[in-house]
């Protein structure tokens, strides 16, 4: 192939290997080539990694809940007002969804708060001198990457019920304030940080732990 070809064969990502690894060989003399092949075959193996991972997960939210189409389960009158009342029975589906979505965030704030502990606050404690800066790390990586994380979650579950999205939100508020805290050394209560284990624990929930 030319190397005219070469700069627009990383457009066909939907090229099969077969056809890929061809085009590859022919273009042995082009590194950008290589370089392209390579980088391609990573991202697709390492998508093709995550979307099986992932499919068990996404499976449960596969009713978008947009629609609500339930049928009353009784109906009733009340004098003086007009109309008919009706009593809906609860979207199982619905509470399925939250109790997956909130346990998933728990999982990863828990994780969440065992880093910060391991590489803000156990540093600080042990007095080390060689310690990245905590705002470097709380500012430049942790916040960013929480305060992205929901709706992340929100476009790789395909979340549409607006419940469901508000309470994708917990992630984000729980560990961009706690985050703070642990930069800023004002944790809620002393006994957070008395242990990865607290601090962990404490990250679960956005409501206050006491020891």
């Amino acid at each position: 192939l030319h190397s005219s070809r070469c700069n627009n064969w990383a457009s066909r990502k939907q090229t099969k290997c077969q056809l890929t690894i061809v085009i590859f060989h022919n273009c042995y003399k082009h590194p950008h080539c290589t370089t392209y092949y390579l980088s391609f075959y990573a991202n697709s193996t390492m998508d093709s990694i995550m979307a099986r991972m992932l499919q068990p997960i996404k499976s449960i939210f596969d009713n978008k809940l947009v629609l609500d189409d339930r049928e009353p389960a009784m109906t009733f009158e009340l004098p003086g007002f007009d109309g008919t009342f009706g009593l809906l029975m609860p979207e199982g589906e619905l509470w399925l969804q939250l109790g997956a979505l909130i346990s998933l965030q728990t999982g990863l704030q828990c994780l969440f708060g065992a880093i910060i502990y391991t590489l803000i606050i156990k540093p600080r404690k042990a007095g080390s001198k060689d310690r990245i800066a905590p705002q470097l790390l709380g500012w430049g990586i942790i916040f960013p990457i929480a305060a992205y994380a929901s709706y992340l979650t929100l476009e790789v579950l395909d979340v549409r019920n607006k419940v469901i999205k508000m309470a994708a939100g917990t992630f984000s508020t729980v560990v961009c304030f706690r985050v703070i805290e642990a930069m800023y050394e004002t944790p809620a209560s002393p006994a957070v940080e008395t242990s990865l284990g607290h601090h962990a624990a404490y990250y679960s929930t956005p409501v206050p732990c006491i020891w």
